[in-house]
């Protein structure tokens, strides 16, 4: 039972942090904005496979702020994963999302394990993001 207690306060201090950190990033009116312009966009996007995904992967999914938008596709399974211990331990918890952590750029799944990768935000910090757009193919 104080094990359980421990990972649940573990798990509250987590969520507060990223609560603090989605206020820093969104907490301004014209972040505000754009979090939800970008939440809509992707909404906008992949609503016409709603339903017809059986698994997606979003990577590096950070703090989970898309796995929301992402699980209103209904698939099967949902991966958000990300390298940062600190970020994807902060990731909401539903039914039928893992939540992994794991460096993108090793990913630990077979071949066409997805139906869709969701790399948002990411590729322009990436030294050669061809490389890593092949390796998704």
């Amino acid at each position: 039972m104080e094990s359980s207690q421990a990972a649940g306060e573990s798990l509250e201090l987590n969520l507060t942090s990223a609560s603090e950190w989605h206020h820093s990033r969104y907490g301004s009116p014209d972040q505000g904005l754009v979090d939800r312009l970008e939440r809509a966009r992707v909404a906008t996007l992949l609503r016409p496979f709603m339903g017809q995904l059986s698994a997606i992967l979003d990577a590096p999914a950070g703090y989970g702020r898309l796995s929301t938008t992402l699980s209103e596709l209904e698939p099967r399974l949902l991966v958000s994963l990300d390298r940062h211990a600190s970020r994807i331990g902060c990731a909401p918890r539903r039914e039928g999302v893992l939540v992994l952590q794991a460096d993108f750029a090793q990913l630990p799944f077979v071949t066409r394990a997805f139906d869709l990768v969701v790399c948002f935000r990411h590729l322009q910090h990436l030294r050669d993001p061809a490389e890593l757009e092949a390796r998704l193919e």
